[in-house]
């Protein structure tokens, strides 16, 4: 009776796990990051949706930038290995143009550093835009 609705209240106010999981794919290749950087570009520049955008590496003026993981509002997540391919992040058919662009929302957290990364070890400086930090 009152022992078994107290027990079930107390269950029901504990938070329930996510049932939200993500899919991800690391790529350490420009052919193999094609589908990848197609679908990318789609949401960005056809569905106007801004992404999410973390650096990884020892991000500084001498440093290597190591990975580069980006997330889209369907809950894919991409990790571009840039140690590996360095013209998944540099080149034109990469994600150069992705990360200029004025108009794609990019979200980030305390982005200085990977700015400070993608601007001295690409050549020429990968400049980003659009950030939302």
């Amino acid at each position: 009776g009152a022992q078994e609705r107290a027990r079930l209240r107390a269950t029901s106010s504990r938070p329930q796990p996510s049932s939200a999981t993500s899919d991800f794919k690391v790529l350490c290749s420009l052919a193999a990051a094609a589908p990848a950087i197609a679908e990318i570009r789609h949401c960005v520049f056809d569905e106007r949706e801004p992404i999410a955008l973390d650096l990884e590496g020892d991000l500084n003026f001498n440093g290597k930038l190591s990975l580069v993981q980006v997330g889209l509002r369907s809950g894919k997540v991409f990790i571009f290995d840039a140690l590996k391919c360095p013209e998944l992040v540099s080149s034109d058919q990469g994600l150069r143009p992705i990360l200029e662009s004025d108009q794609v929302i990019k979200v980030l957290h305390d982005c200085r550093c990977d700015s400070v990364a993608l601007e001295f070890q690409f050549q020429p400086g990968v400049r980003m835009a659009g950030v939302r930090d």
